[in-house]
């Protein structure tokens, strides 16, 4: 999935750390005042802010909830 290739790499996360580490990462990001993300991503259009929130956890609840991908599998 191109999306969650992405947004692996706007939130820093490794191969390995998936799906526990979204969680986090997600929880992080969208706990976050939106002032402080236009800072910290000054050239990070506000669309993609916007959806990075949304998509980290419909990914999760995709590929867990849905799927049944567990938290912490590591393929």
């Amino acid at each position: 999935m191109v999306f969650n290739f992405c947004l692996d790499q706007f939130f820093g996360l490794g191969e390995k750390e998936w799906l526990s580490e979204m969680i986090l990462a997600g929880k992080r990001f969208c706990g976050e005042e939106w002032s402080k993300l236009k800072e910290k991503y000054p050239t990070t259009k506000d669309k993609y802010l916007h959806r990075y929130c949304f998509s980290s956890a419909y990914i999760i609840s995709m590929l867990h909830d849905s799927l049944g991908v567990a938290l912490d599998d590591e393929r």
